[in-house]
């Protein structure tokens, strides 16, 4: 499709720019920083709006003006329904950062508008069909990231944070590019498509694959590459810290399902791919859970409990069958909303009683029972237990992976994780309710508060119960490239 006509397609991405630009002028027009903060939210949810009304079309996009090059982007269903993840987290991230003492004193229109460009970049990302488009969406992402990491200039944690991140952070992005300028080397092309048609057996192509698989592995934050992540996910803002455990996350998923299942073919096979994904996703939930145990601080806690989700969530890939991919989303989804809440409550706990230390959660169950059961529930279906959501997402990529011959092993230690991990999330809980309280009075909550965290409880409920709706949902994701 010519240029020109491809901009029919981007209304979405259209919207959220013109918001950008929205909040520029908010900086000079006023100083509300509640008004700041619902002008971010009226435009996700008004770019929100404008994806409902237009559906997925699978039209390759910037074709040239007679549409004789390859595409640039997808306007497809798997594009469209990591949108939708990256609005919710959007709006849930704003929605905290109203109440968080670590943003809400700083809510200036800087912090608005960086996260709004890397959602921004996000929606580029997912639909990306070229290696070029791939790197300048994902750079996009990361340096609003970096910004976003040190936004609390004034506390030394914070900027620690942001100068290991854009380190660490540069280095990948490095060393990603250096492997997609080798493929092209190869194949004469920077289309995904064009690539696995053009691919020739020699190592240097799968080393150049392995180079790229390490950019998309630091987003995701897999082993080795998960070293940055405690150290920015405790010296950022929480509310950012929650942001960068569930976006980012979901759409450097997105992004490798799109490049090494282009031409829904598994086309570096020749080379043991799966073994390869299958160490990496075994040392990434092995080293996230154990050293989880070991953590004091919750956001350092859930940290590591994100680096061991992203283990988990590899075993879907492994298969290379839509089963899997389809276990990937719908697990994303579901950690997406668990991880948002296990995070609101950190928030506040943090901002009520001032810590962030689990041993000082002592007998909050019994001053705020109700408050003490919903963490709770994030934390059991973080764990995977039933009657809970993350339950029913485990189970869908233990199912995937085991319809695969030769990988019963990674299942078994899956599971010694997931025992692992029960652990670390069951302390909090004992804390809360079968420790004496360390405080003298509840905390005060208000309406958004409850309203907040009843939103992001009732799914995890409910799935763990009826799940049908979100497999239909995850369904109309279009896996095909």
């Amino acid at each position: 499709m010519s240029n020109l006509n491809s901009l029919q397609y981007l209304y979405p991405e259209i919207a959220l720019s013109v918001g950008i630009l929205v909040l520029v002028l908010s900086a000079i027009m006023t100083k509300s920083k509640i008004a700041r903060s619902i002008i971010a939210v009226v435009v996700l949810l008004l770019t929100g709006w404008i994806l409902s009304l237009n559906p997925a079309t699978g039209s390759a996009l910037f074709s040239g003006t007679k549409g004789n090059h390859l595409p640039m982007l997808l306007d497809d269903g798997f594009a469209h329904f990591f949108k939708w993840l990256f609005l919710l987290a959007g709006v849930v991230t704003i929605w905290i950062s109203v109440y968080s003492d670590d943003t809400r004193k700083s809510l200036s229109a800087e912090y608005f508008i960086i996260l709004l460009a890397t959602i921004l970049g996000m929606f580029f990302l997912v639909g990306s069909t070229n290696l070029l488009m791939i790197y300048l969406a994902l750079e996009m992402v990361s340096i609003g990231q970096y910004l976003l990491a040190g936004f609390n200039r004034k506390e030394k944690r914070s900027n620690e944070a942001a100068l290991k991140y854009v380190i660490f952070g540069g280095t990948a992005s490095g060393i990603m590019l250096f492997g997609m300028s080798i493929l092209f080397g190869f194949t004469g092309s920077v289309d995904l498509l064009t690539i696995v048609e053009n691919i020739t057996e020699s190592t240097f192509v799968f080393v150049a694959a392995l180079m790229v698989f390490v950019g998309f592995a630091f987003k995701i934050s897999a082993a080795p590459l998960h070293f940055w992540a405690p150290d920015v996910y405790e010296g950022a803002p929480t509310p950012i810290t929650a942001y960068f455990s569930v976006a980012p996350k979901a759409a450097g998923f997105a992004v490798i399902l799109r490049v090494f299942l282009a031409g829904n073919e598994n086309w570096l096979a020749d080379w043991n791919w799966t073994l390869i994904l299958a160490v990496v996703s075994a040392a990434t939930m092995t080293i996230g859970n154990f050293v989880a145990v070991q953590q004091e601080n919750i956001k350092r806690m859930l940290a590591y409990s994100s680096i061991s989700h992203a283990g988990f969530l590899l075993m879907g890939i492994i298969p290379f069958s839509e089963m899997g991919l389809q276990a990937v989303v719908f697990y994303l989804v579901i950690y997406t909303i668990m991880n948002l809440g296990a995070f609101t409550m950190a928030i506040l706990i943090h901002r009520n009683y001032g810590t962030e230390n689990i041993s000082d959660y002592g007998g909050i169950g019994k001053l705020n029972p109700l408050f003490a059961t919903i963490f709770a529930i994030f934390l059991f279906s973080l764990t995977g237990l039933p009657p809970f959501a993350g339950f029913i997402g485990k189970f869908y990529l233990f199912a995937a992976l085991l319809k695969t011959d030769g990988f019963i092993w990674l299942a078994a230690i899956a599971i010694i994780n997931s025992v692992v991990s029960l652990f670390y999330y069951i302390r909090p809980v004992k804390l809360m309710f079968f420790a004496e309280p360390t405080a003298e009075q509840k905390f005060p909550s208000t309406w958004h508060q409850i309203v907040l965290i009843v939103i992001l409880v009732i799914p995890i409920s409910l799935f763990g119960i009826y799940w049908q709706p979100l497999v239909n949902w995850v369904q109309t994701a279009n896996f095909l490239m």
